[in-house]
């Protein structure tokens, strides 16, 4: 039996508006064990993308439609796997199908939800302007996340929904040598994680009992 079928952590989806803590999230799943994709260096260092993903993503927002490769790529991944792309917020309608023709069960999609004032402040900041107002890939803040809750919405797969504030809470985990607290402190993040895993797995099982009823 391979790691793989012995690890029945879910796959996942790291979903929501740019600057939302999307990054953070998906470096602490990869941190955790989760896989980049197919190989170590799957993502680029810097915003914990997967480089194959991404380019997809960028070809569905300029021809509005999902490039031939996409369904090969998603099944080279390595289980259990975690990608992260803010256009997901964009072009997730366009993938669902793929997801559900390519693989043999939807991933788990997981919502960073950040106070809107403060990821419109984060675009400005960066000089990430629709017109007048913050945004990105041609579309405002608000429009943005008016996507995301459409897409959360829609998403026919297991979904679950995490505050910023608890993910920033936790980046102690992975910073044990500065962080306040010691050995006591990190044991208590590394159960908050716990907790995390387990709503996943709740959230993977209600899915799965719905879809047993209806048959």
């Amino acid at each position: 039996m391979t790691f793989a079928e012995r690890d029945h952590r879910p796959n996942i989806i790291v979903f929501g508006v740019g600057h939302s803590g999307t990054t953070l999230l998906a470096k602490m799943l990869f941190a955790l064990g989760w896989n980049q994709g197919e190989s170590p260096d799957a993502a680029d260092e810097d915003y914990g993308e997967h480089l194959k993903i991404r380019q997809c993503n960028r070809y569905v927002l300029e021809h509005k439609a999902i490039p031939p490769e996409a369904a090969a790529i998603l099944r080279t991944l390595k289980c259990p796997w975690a990608i992260k792309d803010p256009r997901f917020v964009i072009t997730l309608s366009s993938w669902q199908p793929v997801f559900a023709s390519a693989l043999e069960q939807l991933p788990v999609l997981l919502w960073v939800i950040k106070d809107l004032e403060e990821v419109a402040k984060s675009h400005a900041i960066r000089g990430e302007m629709i017109g007048d107002k913050p945004g990105s890939h041609n579309h405002t803040v608000v429009e943005l996340w008016q996507l995301a809750m459409t897409h959360y919405a829609d998403w026919p797969g297991p979904k679950l929904r995490l505050c910023y504030r608890q993910i920033a809470a936790a980046t102690s985990l992975f910073l044990p040598n500065r962080t306040p607290g010691g050995p006591d402190l990190l044991r208590k993040k590394m159960h908050e994680v716990a907790r995390l895993e387990q709503a996943l797995a709740k959230s993977q099982a209600a899915v799965a009992s719905g879809e047993t009823q209806r048959r």
